[in-house]
């Protein structure tokens, strides 16, 4: 059985296992390599079989390092009015930090993305 756990992070959730990169909101103003902690904890699997919380288990935290940040996927956000010539469009990429929990370095998860490996794909965005 494969150790992992659910934790939430300002109303998203997110499966995390050790190795694990996850991309959060980035709310908190967090240097690359500062520790973070995940204390909204909902459920956990070992080797002690999983545990569940109503709505969080007590007392458990799960622990991960500050790896980075990048922009999201740019939103668009088009009003307009019939009949009125009224059209404006927005649009702006959300700010996020990428977070691994600790352990070895492991693949990208994310709800209603196909897995793939990240250790050998580079961000055209980074200038280093």
């Amino acid at each position: 059985m494969s150790n992992y756990a659910v934790v939430n992070d300002r109303g998203r959730r997110f499966r995390v296992e050790p190795g694990i990169e996850i991309w959060v909101d980035n709310l908190r103003k967090a240097e690359p390599g500062s520790k973070i902690v995940f204390d909204n904890v909902e459920l956990i699997s070992g080797d002690g079989g999983v545990q569940a919380g109503t709505p969080t288990l007590k007392g458990a935290k799960v622990l991960g390092v500050v790896k980075g940040e990048k922009l999201g996927k740019k939103i668009v956000v088009f009003k307009y009015k019939r009949r009125k010539s009224q059209r404006r469009a927005l649009g702006r990429a959300r700010p996020l930090h990428a977070r691994r929990d600790r352990g070895d370095p492991g693949r990208l998860r994310r709800p209603g993305v196909r897995q793939r490996d990240i250790s050998k794909k580079t961000d055209p965005r980074d200038s280093s």
